[in-house]
């Protein structure tokens, strides 16, 4: 008996190490170690890729609009090392293949993109670290012990990541010089200093009053104390263009650069846009033919607008660089409420601009000069009340800034703009009693626009082309031609004043455009 007990008891057990893999269930095989030479080297690459895929994806999406995309790769470079080393971490614990899953992941969670959809960040998260997991367990099991398929998995993610990346820092069609037939020429008579403020998204005072309904709009103090200061309004002012990609442009150059008959792409208009605002003009290459020096004032907020120090003279503003790139990548993370915000001491403004020229007058600036400066407000991000003080969270105005429920928001930026532009022109003028002055909107707000019709609504229309200006100019220098009123024809405007000519106007057309090729031609 007791030797059968022993028998019994010494009888050979299953060997875990030799169980097939049809014993073993679905978390079994996904948490096992497999024993494949180099798998744990494989693992950490495999959690860099997947980390850094993202943000590869965002710069191929945004090739061209993103000016400096240094500050991304940095991000996703520490991005890569912490889930190099959590991966690591987890090792300890997990088999390679799983920690390089959750190591990988976790770059998801953090770069979750905000193409995924409208929504909260909450939303992305759980969007793109649930399908993260769910295509890794499944990918995990797949592979199992095998050595190639591990290697293939790993190859393709790491391909995808370097070549998504490479995309979006492969060089664009930029234009790197103004057009001849561009040229503007003549003898300069007088050299007054200039300042051009192009104001991003100011509706003219008419459209504010019967677009945004019963939203009160502080503006008329301002308009009277601008024209105390010799300023006219310009009751008829337009724009050109739709967007700010071809509407500034055009006005720096004096020409409508895109028509059905001459289309651009989108990436072809940023890069346009960026060559044409960081000086590469008509404008500053007339100004600067005839002694001018060029002052350049970027946002501080759009990077394709900062100065370049190979054009400009003298960059204003610039201690604080852009930091569109970096807002852009942590606003789609948790860490958006601390890094995601635009700071708005970062952000130009026209008074903070007037202290800048008023302390390179005192410290002996040569003139005369030219003062290109793009002001932000009132386009969102939304970032001031109606007394000019810095909101708490103007990042829930940082991607869409034009719903019905922002309009409360859109009113406190112009009646704050209206208050600053009043007590910084009072200063500049007192400084400089000669100076021409053109304070003028790119486009106007969007807020009965829908981008995606290719025909607009007449309010649309009159919405988003209708625009802020107005200019001070001697009264020789003004012109009664409707067509003067138009963006386009800034420069004409200021070269006649100056060689003391009659202006010669570009005929005026509108063109509607929806961020993507030329839609439309709007007939005057």
């Amino acid at each position: 008996m007791s030797q059968s007990n022993t028998s019994q008891n010494q009888s050979p057990q299953a060997d875990p190490q030799t169980a097939g893999p049809t014993r073993q269930s679905l978390v079994a095989r996904f948490f096992s170690r497999p024993t494949i030479v180099g798998t744990r080297a494989i693992s950490l690459c495999l959690a860099a890729a997947l980390t850094v895929l993202p943000l590869g994806l965002l710069l191929a999406q945004n090739r061209g609009r993103i000016a400096d995309p240094t500050p991304v790769l940095v991000i996703g470079a520490l991005a890569a090392s912490i889930a190099v080393a959590a991966t690591a971490l987890l090792r300890i614990r997990l088999a390679p293949h799983v920690a390089a899953a959750l190591g990988g992941s976790a770059g998801y969670v953090f770069f979750s993109m905000s193409w995924v959809g409208a929504g909260s960040t909450l939303t992305h998260l759980i969007v793109w670290f649930g399908a993260s997991i769910a295509l890794s367990a499944v990918v995990l099991v797949l592979v199992g012990q095998s050595k190639i398929t591990m290697f293939g998995v790993t190859s393709v993610v790491c391909v995808a990541a370097v070549a998504t990346t490479a995309m979006g820092l492969a060089p664009t069609n930029t234009p790197t010089s103004t057009p001849a037939a561009l040229a503007f020429t003549g003898e300069v008579t007088t050299t007054p200093n200039i300042y051009l403020l192009v104001l991003d998204g100011f509706a003219r005072p008419d459209i504010l009053a019967s677009q945004l309904g019963d939203v009160d709009v502080e503006l008329d103090p301002a308009i009277a104390a601008l024209e105390s200061l010799g300023f006219a309004l310009e009751p008829q002012a337009t724009s050109n263009y739709a967007e700010t990609l071809v509407s500034v442009p055009s006005t720096l150059n004096a020409t409508l650069h895109v028509t059905p008959e001459t289309p651009l792409t989108l990436e072809e208009r940023w890069a346009y846009a960026q060559t044409a605002l960081r000086g590469d003009n008509a404008t500053v290459s007339f100004l600067s033919s005839a002694g001018y020096d060029y002052w350049h004032s970027g946002s501080g907020l759009w990077d394709n607008a900062s100065c370049d120090a190979s054009i400009a003279d003298r960059c204003l503003g610039e201690g604080v660089s852009s930091f569109e790139a970096e807002s852009a990548v942590w606003s789609v993370t948790p860490l958006r409420n601390v890094l995601g915000q635009p700071n708005p001491d970062s952000v130009q403004d026209p008074v903070k601009l007037v202290d800048q020229i008023l302390d390179a007058r005192a410290n002996g600036a040569a003139e005369p000069y030219f003062v290109f400066s793009h002001i932000m407000t009132p386009h969102h991000p939304y970032r001031f009340d109606r007394d000019c003080t810095p909101i708490d969270d103007p990042s829930s105005s940082l991607t869409v800034g034009h719903d019905a429920h922002h309009r409360g928001l859109y009113a406190d930026q112009v009646t704050c703009l209206g208050k600053q532009l009043e007590a910084s022109m009072e200063r500049l003028i007192e400084a400089d009693p000669s100076a021409i002055v053109l304070l003028q909107s790119d486009h106007g707000s969007a807020f009965n626009v829908d981008f995606d019709q290719r025909t607009w609504s007449d309010d649309a229309l009159e919405e988003r082309m209708s625009i802020f200006r107005m200019t001070r100019f001697p009264d020789s220098c003004r012109s009664n031609d409707p067509r003067a009123q138009s963006a386009v024809n800034t420069l004409p405007l200021i070269h006649g004043c100056l060689t003391g000519t009659e202006p010669s106007l570009v005929d005026d057309q509108m063109f509607t455009t929806n961020y993507y090729p030329l839609v439309e031609v709007i007939d005057r």
